[in-house]
């Protein structure tokens, strides 16, 4: 249940009674609580001040009008799964340079001391600034106007230090847009359309996809699962010891810290991962390449290029997008 209480506080409490979340703001001069149009929940004084607001709080959806920012919430992050509202490994984080998408490993979370910083997944010029921003807000703004009324409509993420990233053209007016990071690692916008009576909610933008995406949908990792070869957006092969062999959802890369000098591997030829794509590796032999893995508790397996003798270290491994390159390699410890 959702209670506002006559002290100003916003409660959500348990059929038992048991308080398990509230705004923390009783007798704080509250005297009123208000969903605003564009989806913001305010409580707010005598005076109409908010004393708290629900944009100050995103989770894994900006609404428009609503920000990130450098000294608050800086990020999105998924949800474990769409029954679980537990952080999940992927995130939307706003940096010096604008915005990147990361994923942290499950497996990372075994290992001792220091964690390593989550391997990034995605960053690319649509979300990158010269200038480090202080906030980034998520807006409709209007587009070309022919007497006075607009073609459409832009949904962009706007940093304080000037510019824009478009994220989508609509149009009708997208004042009604959500920027959700899904539990799958996918980026989407989606936009209401009042007229309609059915399927009103669109998705005017998805960051992996063959049709319009940024970037195509076998390079989502979680496409094919914890493992799988993607070619044009399916799912086609399961790399296992004795080879590929027909994909399904048990598909599963091996048990975490696996190390020592007796971890072995099998290979997949001609296959790619998001890590190469933002990291340089590190040029070395495929047989100290191979050692590097096998000392790292948390690197499940590494990819290997022999053209350039580049080596990459790999804490997770999801969706193996299929290339025509044979000389780029996945080692996966058995």
């Amino acid at each position: 249940m959702l209670i506002f209480s006559e002290d100003g506080n916003l409660v959500l409490k348990e059929k038992n009674g048991k308080v398990v979340w509230s705004t923390g703001t009783a007798n704080k001069g509250v005297v009123g609580i208000k969903l605003l149009p564009v989806g913001n929940i305010v409580l707010y004084d005598k005076k109409g001040a908010f004393i708290w607001q629900s944009f100050d709080y995103p989770t894994d959806t900006l609404m428009v009008g609503q920000s990130l920012t450098k000294n608050g919430p800086t990020k999105l992050v998924g949800r474990a799964s769409p029954k679980d509202n537990s952080d999940g490994i992927y995130s939307f984080v706003l940096g010096s340079n604008g915005m990147n998408l990361f994923v942290s490993p499950v497996q990372s979370m075994v290992t001792v001391g220091a964690l390593p910083p989550p391997p990034l997944l995605y960053s690319d010029d649509r979300f990158t600034v010269t200038q480090t921003p202080s906030n980034i807000t998520f807006t409709n703004e209007p587009g070309f106007s022919f007497n006075d009324v607009p073609e459409f409509y832009e949904l962009q993420l706007t940093p304080d230090t000037g510019g824009n990233f478009i994220v989508a053209q609509v149009k009708y007016n997208a004042t009604l847009s959500i920027l959700r990071l899904e539990t799958s690692g996918n980026l989407i916008a989606y936009t209401y359309y009042d007229p309609v009576d059915t399927d009103a909610w669109e998705r005017t933008f998805t960051y992996f996809s063959d049709e319009d995406g940024v970037l195509p949908g076998c390079a989502l990792p979680s496409k094919c699962g914890d493992l799988g070869v993607c070619q044009d957006s399916m799912c086609v092969a399961c790399p296992t010891e004795k080879g590929l062999v027909g994909w399904n959802a048990t598909c599963m890369p091996p048990a975490p810290c696996t190390v020592g000098s007796g971890v072995e591997y099998y290979k997949v030829v001609g296959v790619e991962q998001f890590i190469p794509k933002f990291n340089d590796g590190v040029q070395m032999s495929l047989k100290k390449c191979a050692k590097k893995c096998s000392d790292e508790c948390n690197c499940v397996g590494f990819f290997y290029w022999t053209e350039s003798s580049r080596c990459w270290s790999a804490p997770v491994l999801g969706s193996l997008t299929s290339v025509s390159n044979s000389s780029h390699v996945a080692y996966i410890k058995k």
